[in-house]
């Protein structure tokens, strides 16, 4: 699925603006549309749509000089998967992923101050990473 920017102009001067992931720019409408938090907002607003914009958002490579991937210390068959960029890193068991992970800081005692979408998409790339060059270890 690809992710896509949609922007809807409403007739009050509202807009609202939204990322979606779908299959294409019209099941990405579809989907926003469809949600009730945005037809309770129109119908609030008693707003008619004037105009929609749908963009694909480019999907960045993944730059191999961001992660770093170690064995954990004092902790046998866990594995440490830094992200440099972002300053924090994962720590999971080898062959379990999903339900060992604990995301920590790179260093300090706190993750450094990240917005939830960007730290969203931050764990997606890495598990992204790790799919594409580790995926016996996950």
């Amino acid at each position: 699925m690809k992710r896509y920017q949609v922007t809807i102009h409403l007739s009050t001067g509202d807009n609202i603006d939204a990322k979606v992931t779908a299959r294409n720019q019209a099941d990405a409408l579809r989907r926003l549309q469809s949600t009730p938090q945005v037809a309770q907002f129109i119908a609030e607003q008693r707003a008619t749509i004037e105009s929609v914009k749908v963009e694909p958002i480019p999907i960045e490579p993944i730059d191999n000089q961001r992660y770093a991937l170690t064995n954990a210390v004092n902790k046998p068959g866990w594995l440490v998967l830094a992200d440099l960029d972002n300053r924090f890193r994962i720590e999971f068991k080898r062959g379990r992923w999903n339900d060992t992970q604990r995301v920590l800081p790179l260093s300090g005692d706190k993750l450094p101050a990240i917005p939830a979408d960007k730290m969203a998409t931050a764990l997606r790339e890495a598990a992204d990473y790790m799919i594409e060059n580790f995926e016996n270890l996950i």
